[in-house]
């Protein structure tokens, strides 16, 4: 769909679907691609159901070479992603680097942490945050595109959940507006 084989890099992709879809397993998959192809992969585990275990085992990967984080506040993890970025790229420009964020929809907001359910507007001010957390990595993209060769050396990969679209037929994705508008390709998965 991008013209080329896999995630391409200088984008976001967008996996998204109900749960036990296959969304995770689609993300080690790539994963362990990134890893064969020497890229740097870090993945966001939001929600803190990865199993190294499972990558290792199933996947044939290497889970002593994932760089983790496991924040499950969307400004804190997005910082600790966005320091992994700039301490890998000052140290090897050319360096390709795979962003896993799992999941977009998982991952709390401030106000989330600090409030009650019940209190304020937590969906709309997480969807400002996620928006603020890709806005921040589009940016490391530019930041960090080869600006001789116009060669991107980072991908995205957002692992999202659905809800129904009341209204209209379907699914919608979770996080935001600025999560779709960012996301080059968005693929739903059912089971």
């Amino acid at each position: 769909l991008t013209g080329v084989r896999g995630l391409p890099f200088g984008k976001a992709v967008q996996i998204a679907g109900r749960p036990d879809s296959g969304k995770s397993s689609h993300a080690m998959a790539f994963m362990l691609k990134a890893q064969q192809q020497g890229c740097y992969v870090i993945l966001w585990d939001s929600e803190k159901k990865f199993s190294a275990t499972r990558f290792d085992r199933h996947f044939k990967g290497d889970s002593k070479k994932l760089l983790l984080v496991q924040s499950k506040l969307i400004r804190e993890g997005s910082d600790e992603v966005k320091a992994l970025i700039d301490a890998i790229m000052t140290q090897d420009p050319n360096a390709k680097i795979l962003l896993v964020w799992d999941s977009v929809g998982g991952t709390l907001s401030k106000s989330e942490a600090e409030k009650e359910a019940r209190e304020g507007h937590q969906m709309a001010e997480a969807s400002k945050e996620n928006g603020m957390a890709i806005r921040g990595f589009v940016f490391q993209m530019e930041k960090f595109r080869n600006p001789e060769t116009n060669k991107e050396n980072i991908a995205i990969l957002l692992i999202n959940q659905v809800y129904a679209n009341i209204g209209a037929p379907g699914q919608k994705e979770s996080g935001g507006q600025k999560i779709e508008f960012h996301s080059s390709i968005i693929l739903q998965l059912t089971r």
